[in-house]
């Protein structure tokens, strides 16, 4: 997929957004610089083709958004928060994409409603480690891929919980815990430490300023896709990538 326009651009759409905000949007996309730094990271593990995609705990929809402008893929972005499940579906109806949907729901028992060996990826991005209990959410992400389908995510890699938080994270723990529930090739990178972390408490310090965001932002996007994201190899987010195996497949 050929796709010129940026990570996010599409919620500048949003009936809330002041005309300014919605133009600054759709050129420079979304703007919050740790989900765009996240966003290049994961990307590295995408691949474009024709997909069924399920987008877990899809917030604001972003993400979900990003894949339906290929029109051969399928998705389905879900959340427990109706009110950003109607800003999405505002959005989208703006849009007019056949191939996107939006539908509010707690995860678990979304998931249950979804067929075994159904979509090709799973995205679960930042919303593990709200969910309780962790083990039947992994199950529940590998019976509904597909033999062959990837889940593709990201979880905090904190020493205390957030609001709405339940889990805490080790990535060596997690990466054991996927292999567990039968997931191979599990992949991963630490992101958003060390100079992209100090990029993101400098972007933190600008949000009461928005004419500083504006000016700053793209400079801090470029800055923050070229330094590491790991200070001494600690980082407080970690992306990955697992692979349900082709003989995997729920009977």
């Amino acid at each position: 997929m050929i796709d010129f326009l940026p990570f996010g651009a599409e919620y500048g759409l949003h009936p809330k957004w002041s005309p300014h905000y919605r133009w600054y949007i759709r050129l420079f996309g979304i703007v919050d610089l740790p989900t765009r730094i996240r966003f290049r990271r994961l990307a590295r593990y995408f691949t474009s083709g024709e997909y069924t995609i399920l987008d877990v705990g899809c917030g604001t929809g972003v993400y979900s958004f990003y894949f339906s402008r290929d029109k051969r893929c399928q998705v389905l972005g879900v959340d427990i928060d109706p009110g950003w499940i109607q800003g999405a579906q505002d959005i989208a109806r703006t849009l007019q994409r056949p191939n996107l949907a939006f539908s509010a729901g707690e995860g678990l028992s979304t998931l249950a409603d979804q067929p075994d060996n159904h979509f090709d990826r799973v995205l679960a991005v930042e919303v593990l480690s709200c969910v309780d209990p962790l083990d039947e959410m992994v199950q529940q992400l590998y019976r509904v891929l597909k033999p062959g389908g990837q889940l593709l995510g990201s979880i905090p890699v904190l020493s205390t919980l957030r609001t709405s938080e339940v889990n805490l994270f080790d990535p060596e723990a997690f990466v054991a815990r996927l292999n567990e529930a039968g997931f191979q090739e599990c992949l991963g990178q630490s992101c958003l430490g060390g100079p992209q972390r100090l990029l993101s408490l400098l972007f933190g310090k600008l949000q009461p300023h928005p004419w500083l965001v504006a000016i700053l932002f793209p400079l801090l996007l470029v800055l923050g896709s070229l330094l590491p994201g790991t200070w001494g190899g600690k980082a407080p987010h970690f992306v990955f990538r697992a692979i349900k195996p082709t003989d995997g497949g729920v009977a």
